[in-house]
């Protein structure tokens, strides 16, 4: 599959992400949320890469693109809008990139309508050498459509890992568990979240505390990967610790905030 430009839809740590991986392969990056919101987009920031924004007359820039990633986590009911508005404007044999941290690639599939056209992924900020996604394929779907997914990234040099259809896939799900349950942790009194991110790193060898790592993610990303989880099974052990709420409620998001778990300076806010 030859791309030579994304339209990028929706908001959060994920549009950082991807703006990163693709403006280092030098791939144009237009607006999609602009465009099917019908009003200006903004740009943000990336090695060497911003969003583009359609403006009148732009017949090129409108006409159906090759591949739409979607990133949002957070704002399901956006989520599902643009979905349902975006199956009609991707190419005929384009592909769908869905977020599917808080919900499954089938249930947004369902919203977008053209489940042969969509591929779900998960992915977060990480430490290793080189970017990586989990993909997961709707039930039911074409199975080219992953493999389409597959061979495009590896193109990009972005490592994947096929993985079953559940909300949150693999890495996501498991990273934002173990961070519910340092949160938990630290509401009841167990340890300061210095300590706890302290024992993680020299017991398990992990590059960065639980919770500092969800500062580096955003605490709205990471509720909404449980909720998905909490809303999916219904399970108590997927329940958002409360603090989450609270941190939230307050603005306290994480680096991206200057105040999460930690607070940060400017400085700190932008590493």
């Amino acid at each position: 599959m030859t791309v030579d430009r994304v339209w990028l839809v929706g908001e959060g740590v994920l549009k950082a992400f991807w703006l990163d991986v693709l403006g280092r392969r030098g791939i144009a990056v237009e607006d999609g949320t602009a465009a099917v919101d019908g009003r200006p987009g903004g740009r943000r920031p990336g090695r060497g890469v911003a969003l583009r924004s359609p403006g009148a007359g732009e017949a090129q820039l409108l006409s159906a693109p090759a591949l739409i990633i979607d990133v949002e986590n957070v704002d399901l009911r956006a989520k599902r809008r643009r979905l349902r508005r975006l199956g009609a404007r991707l190419h005929p044999h384009g592909l769908l990139l869905t977020s599917a941290h808080a919900v499954s690639a089938t249930e947004a599939a369902a919203w977008f309508g053209r489940p042969d056209a969509v591929v779900g992924y998960g992915a977060f900020p990480a430490y290793g050498t080189a970017p990586a996604v989990d993909l997961a394929a709707p039930l039911g779907a074409d199975p080219s459509g992953i493999t389409r997914a597959e061979a495009w990234l590896a193109s990009i040099g972005v490592r994947t890992f096929r993985v079953g259809d559940e909300v949150g896939l693999a890495f996501p799900r498991v990273l934002a568990m173990i961070i519910n349950e340092a949160a938990f942790a630290l509401m009841e009194g167990v340890a300061a979240a210095e300590d706890i991110d302290r024992a993680m790193r020299l017991g398990t060898n992990y590059p960065e505390g639980p919770l500092a790592w969800a500062d580096r993610i955003g605490l709205d990303e990471v509720q909404a990967v449980l909720r998905g989880l909490y809303r999916a099974f219904g399970e108590d052990r997927y329940r958002p610790a409360p603090i989450f709420r609270q941190l939230i409620a307050a603005g306290r998001l994480g680096r991206k905030a200057g105040h999460g778990f930690y607070a940060y300076t400017d400085e700190a806010k932008e590493r």
